[in-house]
């Protein structure tokens, strides 16, 4: 009764669409108007429309725009095969640096976008089912200036026959960089760690695996290797070869670093 109301429908066509007399309507929408504490249909499609975008009546009013509009997420939907913007919030303005989306194509306002990105917005529009693109390189801006960065994006389809797709990105750019780093080491670097005849796995402040030099790779193969957490991590008992004392749990050695980590130890080998 309530999406009906939201809908701009009144009491007959609401009747009709329900299979309810007038007058059932008219009781049921009064019922309503006293039980949510409202006076009249507009108070009523409000709330119907704040159900419909958070999935509940708790939220105050000045929140909602905060889900969508004001949001750091850079969210937009496009419409079609041309990709039309008809909407996009503040983040995705800022990152576009256009004011005015709506109308506009997406190849007009990032006429570098990233192929594979564009690819899967393409397949999600065809196919109906979400898409999503993980740290996808391309060209916007950043801080206020155009750069590369990197970007998590999700197009996600919306009902209906319009092909409306939604476009939602956060900023991975400082997180790929920083794995990067740790990842570019110079050439005369991995071949000190690869002459080390200790087992040396380096290891980024998120636990992800970005180095293991060849001592390493002898006892535990040649990969893919997981992240590391203090569960992966009850395969192997660390032990400090000088003291004979097990090597912490992962969680005491990531606290509070800012810097990688580096296990070195394997099967009784020194601790660093």
């Amino acid at each position: 009764m309530l999406e009906l109301v939201a809908e701009g429908l009144e009491n007959k066509e609401i009747a009709h669409r329900m299979g309810l007399s007038e007058q059932a309507v008219k009781e049921h929408v009064s019922a309503l108007l006293h039980r949510l504490a409202v006076r009249n249909r507009a108070a009523l499609a409000e709330i119907a429309t704040e159900i419909k975008i958070a999935g509940t009546m708790q939220l105050r009013p000045e929140w909602l725009s905060y889900i969508y509009q004001k949001s750091p997420v850079a969210s937009a939907v496009v419409r079609g095969p041309d990709h039309i913007y008809v909407s996009a919030n503040d983040a995705y303005r800022r990152a576009a640096g256009v004011e005015e989306l709506v109308g506009l194509r997406i190849i007009d306002v990032f006429p570098n976008a990233n192929p594979r990105a564009m690819a899967l917005l393409a397949e999600a529009l065809a196919t109906g089912e979400t898409r999503v693109a993980h740290e996808t390189p391309g060209h916007w801006i950043r801080d206020g200036k155009t750069g590369v960065g990197y970007v998590d994006v999700v197009f996600q389809p919306l009902p209906g026959t319009e092909g409306g797709i939604t476009i939602s990105g956060v900023d991975v750019t400082e997180q790929v960089l920083a794995r990067q780093s740790l990842a570019d080491l110079s050439a005369e670097q991995l071949a000190l760690l690869d002459l080390v005849p200790n087992g040396i796995v380096v290891i980024d402040r998120a636990g992800a695996v970005v180095k293991v030099n060849r001592a390493a790779q002898a006892l535990l193969g040649d990969g893919p290797f997981g992240d590391v957490s203090s569960g992966s991590a009850k395969a192997y008992r660390l032990r400090d070869a000088m003291t004979g004392r097990d090597v912490p749990a992962i969680e005491e050695a990531l606290a509070g670093s800012r810097r990688s980590a580096r296990w070195c130890g394997w099967r009784g080998a020194p601790r660093p």
